[in-house]
C-alpha cells in the first residue's frame, strides 16, 4: 500500500513538474519572440532548428520510430505547413504589435476551434461556443486601438487571429486523424 501511495505521489509530482515546464516554455514564446532583434524568419529558422534537435533526441531515447506510413504522409505535410504558417504569422504579430496583443489574439484558438470543428467535423453546434465565440471577437475588438491597416498594432492582431485559425485547423485535423486511427 505504501509503496503504490509513493509512486502515486512521485507521478503527481512529476505530472507537475512537467505541466510547469511546458507553461514555461509557452509564456516565453512572446516576450522571446519580441526581443529578440532578428528578422521573423531567422528566428523561426533556429526555434524549429532547436525543437528539431530536441524531438529528435527524446524519440531517439525513448525507441519511437521515424517511419511514416505513405498514407500518413500528405497530413504530415500539411499539418507542418499549418504550423509554419501558424509560426510566421504570430512571430510577425509578435513584431508589430506587443506580446499582450500578439498573445491574446493567439489565443483566440480555442474560441476558433469550437466554431470550425462543428463545420469541418460536421458535428453538431453548441449554441454556447457560439456566444462565447462572440465575447471573445468583441473581446479582440476592443483591444484595438485603431480599426486601420495602417496601424500597425491592428495588423499585428489580424496576424495573431491569422495564426490562431492555422493553429485551430492544425489542431483539428490531428483530431480527426487521430480518431480515425482509434
Amino acid at each position: 500500500m505504501q509503496l503504490n501511495q509513493n509512486m502515486k505521489i512521485r507521478s503527481n509530482h512529476t505530472d507537475l513538474l512537467e505541466l510547469n515546464l511546458a507553461i514555461l516554455f509557452i509564456s516565453t514564446s512572446g516576450v522571446l519572440g519580441r526581443s529578440i532583434d532578428l528578422p521573423v524568419p531567422v528566428v523561426i529558422f533556429f526555434r524549429a532548428l532547436v525543437a528539431g534537435i530536441v524531438l529528435f533526441l527524446f524519440a531517439k531515447v525513448k525507441g519511437f520510430s521515424f517511419k511514416i506510413a505513405r498514407k500518413n504522409s500528405v497530413g504530415l505535410i500539411v499539418g507542418g505547413a499549418f504550423l509554419g504558417i501558424h509560426w510566421v504569422t504570430y512571430f510577425y504579430a509578435l513584431k508589430l504589435s506587443n506580446v499582450a496583443i500578439g498573445m491574446l489574439s493567439l489565443y483566440t484558438f480555442p474560441t476558433i476551434t469550437a466554431v470550425l470543428e462543428p463545420i469541418l467535423l460536421k458535428k453538431k453546434f453548441e449554441t454556447v461556443h457560439l456566444v462565447m465565440g462572440l465575447i471573445v471577437l468583441v473581446g479582440i475588438y476592443l483591444l484595438a486601438p485603431d480599426v486601420d491597416v495602417e496601424n500597425q498594432y491592428f495588423v499585428g492582431m489580424c496576424l495573431g487571429v491569422i495564426s490562431a485559425v492555422f493553429f485551430s485547423l492544425r489542431n483539428i485535423m490531428l483530431k480527426s486523424r487521430a480518431d480515425d486511427n482509434q
